[in-house]
């Protein structure tokens, strides 16, 4: 078994967030952004994480980092320079607090039971495509990977008529 950092972290927009922690850390940090590792900004740590990672564009890149949860492993961010010490690793949060946590081995701490709610609006639906209106917007969800033209050409046989236009726009765009 190899060693971990007990912490899941998110990214969206560019920024890292704590997902979960290991129980015995206080759990009002989850939710928060964790905007330096080691008194390092995440942006350098980042940047030394992707010198690792082979994929054809950044968000492929990003997906092996945070898939394979690189970011927590001891003896990768030491050999990065990342962190000078495998024993520890200081994680600070958008409010100004830290929370230190100590390795571990993988399958030996206990995680939160962290829980969120779909959105009622873009959940994931089992159809090829799945549409919802309302007087102020609509939602189009295409659940199936689509080449442009594609889509452009069955637009006709998926959606009614009187969404067609906003269809095709959305999917120019």
């Amino acid at each position: 078994m190899s060693d971990a950092f007990p912490y899941v972290m998110f990214v969206s927009n560019n920024k890292w967030f704590l997902l979960n922690v290991e129980r015995t850390v206080d759990s009002t940090h989850i939710g928060h952004e964790i905007v330096a590792v080691n008194d390092q900004p995440i942006d350098h740590l980042m940047a030394k994480l992707k010198t690792i990672v082979a994929a054809e564009n950044e968000i492929a890149r990003l997906h092996q980092i945070v898939g394979t949860q690189l970011y927590n492993k001891p003896d990768i961010l030491f050999e990065l320079g990342a962190i000078t010490q495998r024993d520890s690793l200081k994680l600070t949060f958008d409010d100004g607090k830290s929370v230190v946590l100590h390795r571990r081995v993988m399958g030996q701490f206990k995680l939160y039971s962290v829980k969120a709610k779909p959105n009622t609006l873009t959940k994931y639906s089992n159809a090829t495509y799945s549409y919802q209106l309302d007087s102020a917007s609509a939602y189009l969800q295409f659940n199936a990977c689509f080449d442009k033209t594609a889509l452009l050409e069955g637009i006709n046989s998926y959606l009614k008529p009187m969404i067609r236009p906003m269809a095709r726009r959305a999917v120019k765009f």
